[in-house]
């Protein structure tokens, strides 16, 4: 469980840089093609990321949650 916060938590940093996709997740953060699914699951199940094909993208509650200095590191 403890990977899977620290996965869901870099996917979520990582999108809101701007849209992604799985591929570009997998190069850009430490984790294993297993460890982004299992975080782009979770959080496309809560409404945090929406996924479009290979492209993933901010929520608008998670875009409008990172407006309001509520997601911080």
């Amino acid at each position: 469980m403890q990977s899977d916060i620290r996965g869901e938590r870099l996917v979520v940093l990582q999108v809101l840089n701007g849209e992604s996709t799985r591929a570009g997740l997998v190069r850009e953060l430490d984790l294993d093609d297993e460890a982004i699914t299992r975080a782009l699951k979770g959080l496309e199940a809560a409404a945090v990321v929406v996924i479009d094909g290979h492209r993933v993208r901010p929520s608008k509650c998670m875009q409008r949650l990172d407006v309001l200095d509520l997601i911080s590191v």
